[in-house]
């Protein structure tokens, strides 16, 4: 059965939007995504607890488009506004669209079309990265590479091949906006953001595409990415940003501990791991705080977390190989 039609249930296709205080952005992230065709879709809207017209202008699209629903909560953060939407989505399929972005041109359709007919789970597609007023020469630099990738991956594979063959060419992006997953498999594999940190797309596009059965990737830059001088990306505090992707680096250990891939994908899928923890590192450098190479934390003592990721280390131990590139 082809879901460019949904079942009476629901529809194809849930764009989960979550905002907060992107007035000046949202109305051309929800005008793109109105204007996908030949495809059934409904547009969650999460407005978290926004000071400005974020909103008012989610309504307006909802008052002229029955497709658009709009959900107002108090202010949670982004990973709380994606579950939210999550949990209120009814699509076969679920895609994130942050709403500073947008789609850059109508295929919607063309991606549900190809992952009815190989009945993925996890269907991946590209960015195109897009420079916004006052990023800095430095900031452009890190993020107008960034997104693009050497090939496309279109033959259909277990999850842990496809993560490992892109981490091999450098081409993993661990960004939720990039990919359309089936919404019954979310809910079979249990699995939302982590409430509460930032680089929540980290763990949770690993957890989803180590579990996946069939998963693919097509070179489609469907996405447009906004790079902002304010953003989280560009503009976190290190500490902030340290703190998550140290939560991050104990929730992989914890997915992947005693655990084998096979030859093939073990050492890739070390090398992601363990590029979470450099990069905690380097942004405990960058606060300023003092922080021991080797992950036995015996040094970040202001961190309550010292106990649990000991635990985890000690007693858990990674049986994943540790060949491969950090990136």
């Amino acid at each position: 059965m082809s879901h460019l039609v949904g079942p009476e249930s629901g529809c194809a296709v849930s764009l989960v939007v979550p905002g907060y205080n992107s007035a000046a952005w949202v109305d051309e992230c929800l005008a793109s995504l109105v204007a996908q065709s030949s495809v059934d879709l409904e547009i969650v809207c999460v407005d978290d607890g926004s000071s400005d017209a974020t909103g008012v202008i989610m309504e307006l699209f909802a008052s002229i488009d029955e497709r658009v629903r709009v959900i107002h909560q108090a202010n949670a953060g982004l990973a709380s506004a994606r579950n939210t939407g999550l949990t209120a989505a009814r699509g076969t399929y679920v895609a994130f669209v942050d709403s500073d972005d947008y789609y850059r041109f109508d295929a919607l359709a063309h991606l549900v079309e190809h992952a009815d007919r190989e009945a993925l789970d996890v269907l991946m597609f590209d960015a195109v990265p897009f420079r916004d007023a006052g990023v800095s020469s430095e900031a452009w630099l890190r993020f107008s590479g960034y997104y693009g990738r050497s090939q496309e991956y279109l033959e259909t594979r277990p999850g842990a091949s496809l993560l490992a063959d892109m981490r091999r060419n450098a081409d993993y992006r661990s960004n939720a906006n990039l990919y359309l997953v089936r919404r019954a498999f979310l809910t079979a594999i249990d699995l939302e953001f982590v409430p509460g940190i930032v680089h929540e797309d980290e763990y949770f596009t690993f957890a989803m595409i180590l579990a996946a059965e069939r998963a693919a990737h097509m070179a489609m830059p469907l996405f447009a990415r906004r790079v902002r001088a304010d953003s989280i990306m560009t503009a976190g505090a290190p500490l902030k940003s340290a703190q998550g992707y140290l939560q991050t680096y104990v929730e992989m250990l914890r997915l992947v501990a005693g655990r084998s891939f096979g030859a093939e994908v073990d050492g890739p899928l070390a090398s992601i791991v363990s590029g979470i923890w450099n990069a905690c590192v380097a942004k405990f450098v960058e606060s300023g705080q003092r922080v021991d190479p080797d992950p036995g934390f015996s040094t970040i003592d202001s961190l309550v977390a010292r106990n649990v990721v000991s635990t985890a280390i000690r007693s858990r131990p990674m049986v994943v190989g540790s060949e491969g590139e950090s990136r």
